[in-house]
């Protein structure tokens, strides 16, 4: 027997997937793979690690299909005739659907999106295809933090239908599987996916040359936070935090978007009294 919340990571499928069991499974991502965003790159490389590992997997999209190589794994282009983004995704889901129902998957595998619930994992659900949900966000604090009363209120009502309904889910931090683990029947359907470096696994001398080559000092305890642009990753909480610490620890940020928004924050360090 397969764990169910095992067929979603990369590095289990092949396992799996080492001798005779070739799995199905239907990725349905309802935006082109040409849009800006590391959204696009985590598809494409989840899509191209698993069928690395031997999954026959189809990825149904808007379009963007990137020109030249074979991409290891099948894509079905969605096209739409609404430019308004809510009615072409309402349309694109439909048609996901039916390409779902045609190819019958082992698995259909969908990253959270508004509304999906109803647009598509029930649908998939009903016509007795198990769906896999991946989480990489919590829609209440996010929509909390952008003041989005009405949504942040519908959106986590309908996550939850898609949590309670899945037969794995996979999440990005241990957070998030709290937070779902509340909400499925067994624990065996959540899995945490490490959503980062993992820094046991660096090579010997590779924390040394890092600190020396940006002026970090060598036993200073430090905190990295990757990708903390968005208002709902709370790097304000993390930095606020640095007041009641000693001064062995730094913390360093990456992934700044612009000049403002590094403005904005190194504002925000000065106001705390934390900026060296």
């Amino acid at each position: 027997t397969i764990p169910r919340a095992e067929i979603c990571s990369p590095c289990q499928l092949a396992r799996l997937t080492a001798g005779t069991i070739v799995m199905r499974v239907a990725y349905v991502f309802p935006a082109r793979l040409d849009s800006q965003g590391g959204h696009v790159q985590h598809v494409l490389g989840l899509c191209r690690n698993a069928a690395l590992c031997g999954v026959d997997l189809t990825l149904i999209c808007l379009g963007g299909v990137p020109a030249g190589g074979d991409q290891g794994f099948r894509v079905r282009e969605v096209r739409t005739g609404s430019d308004r983004v809510a009615s072409r995704v309402i349309e694109f889901c439909s048609k996901a659907t039916t390409i779902v129902k045609q190819e019958r998957p082992d698995w259909l595998y969908s990253r959270q999106f508004p509304l999906d619930y109803f647009l598509l994992l029930a649908r998939a659900k009903n016509a007795g295809v198990r769906y896999a949900y991946e989480i990489n966000t919590l829609w209440k604090q996010e929509l909390a933090s952008k003041n989005s009363r009405f949504k942040s209120v519908l959106y986590p009502w309908i996550e939850e239908k898609s949590i309670r309904n899945a037969k794995a889910v996979v999440c990005v931090t241990c957070e998030i599987a709290a937070y779902a683990g509340r909400l499925v029947a067994s624990p065996d359907a959540i899995l945490t996916v490490d959503n980062g470096i993992l820094l046991p696994e660096l090579p010997s001398g590779a924390t040394h040359s890092i600190r020396k080559k940006w002026g970090l000092p060598e036993h200073a305890c430090l905190v990295v936070m990757a990708g903390f642009t968005r208002p709902w990753h709370g790097h304000e909480k993390l930095i606020s935090a640095l007041v009641h610490l000693d001064e062995r620890y730094e913390v360093v940020l990456v992934g700044s978007e612009s000049a403002e928004v590094t403005e904005g924050v190194m504002s925000f360090c000065k106001e705390r009294g934390v900026q060296d």
